[in-house]
């Protein structure tokens, strides 16, 4: 008797904390659904408010609200010179830039990435709606067999100001190909007006480095990601920026609100250009 009372005991006491464990469990499940809801409010609300602050940027300034990625090594070179730049960065830094395409309304590159890299400039792997693709060009030296050109997977500008025949030529290649190509002159700061008035308000810069140099040197980068690899590839190959105007440290384009986060083995830093106008 005493031992079956004793094996019963020990049964209700399993029992009892079987129950206390679901209870804790349970416990512990809700408390990790109302973590991810928050987690889920403020994600999208400050996902709200990035959006909102390129509206506000846009009316405050008449121009779109400008964003660099660039994706680099830990000695600031962006390519080889030997090739295109695939891949400097890991999966995690190019599923990031995937994101900040896809909340983007345009994403710019010059003509000499497109020689180099021939990107598609869309959105792979994660969620969104690829941005129209602009492709800024002073002399129209561009390949008509880059793959942007004819994939039809999203709206492709070109933006240049050569009037030689050459660029008379390669406009109307274009244009059969249903590109459109809309003059401009060289300063980046032209461009974006032609952008603003084309409803552009989210830009990401995304390369190379003659590009990127420009928008910094002319102060029209509002936000900037750097991905940077952990590798080192020598002063042999392209790096970046080019000449930036800074003639004494206090004039250096210096960053507000930095954030540091890992991207896999890479490392990720962004932040706002206080020197942006």
């Amino acid at each position: 008797m005493a031992g079956g009372h004793g094996k019963y005991s020990h049964n209700v006491w399993n029992r009892q904390d079987a129950l206390r464990l679901q209870r804790q469990d349970a416990a512990a499940a809700k408390a990790a659904e109302r973590e991810r809801k928050l987690q889920e409010t403020a994600t999208g609300k400050a996902e709200a408010e990035r959006l909102n602050a390129a509206y506000h940027h846009y009316h405050a300034t008449g121009r779109p609200l400008v964003e660099l990625k660039l994706a680099m090594s830990l000695d600031g070179k962006i390519a080889l010179k030997t090739g295109p730049a695939r891949w400097i960065t890991g999966p995690e830094a190019r599923a990031e830039g995937h994101r900040l395409r896809a909340r983007a309304d345009a994403v710019l590159i010059g003509g000499g990435t497109l020689r180099a890299d021939d990107p598609l400039l869309t959105v792979r792997g994660v969620g969104g709606r690829n941005p129209i693709r602009v492709v800024l060009s002073r002399g129209l030296r561009l390949p008509l067999a880059a793959r942007l050109f004819h994939d039809g997977a999203a709206p492709t500008w070109v933006l240049g100001g050569d009037r030689a025949a050459r660029g008379a030529r390669v406009r109307r290649r274009l244009r059969e190909l249903g590109v459109p190509v809309v003059a401009s002159p060289p300063p980046v700061r032209a461009a974006l007006r032609v952008l603003a008035a084309c409803g552009v308000r989210r830009l990401l810069v995304e390369g190379g480095a003659e590009v990127a140099s420009a928008f910094l040197a002319a102060r029209l980068v509002d936000r900037i990601h750097l991905h940077v690899a952990p590798i080192l590839l020598g002063g042999e190959h392209p790096g970046w920026p080019g000449a930036l105007g800074v003639k004494r440290m206090g004039s250096a384009l210096r960053l507000d609100s930095v954030e540091v986060k890992r991207l896999g083995a890479d490392l990720a830093i962004e932040g706002n250009l206080r020197a942006a106008r």
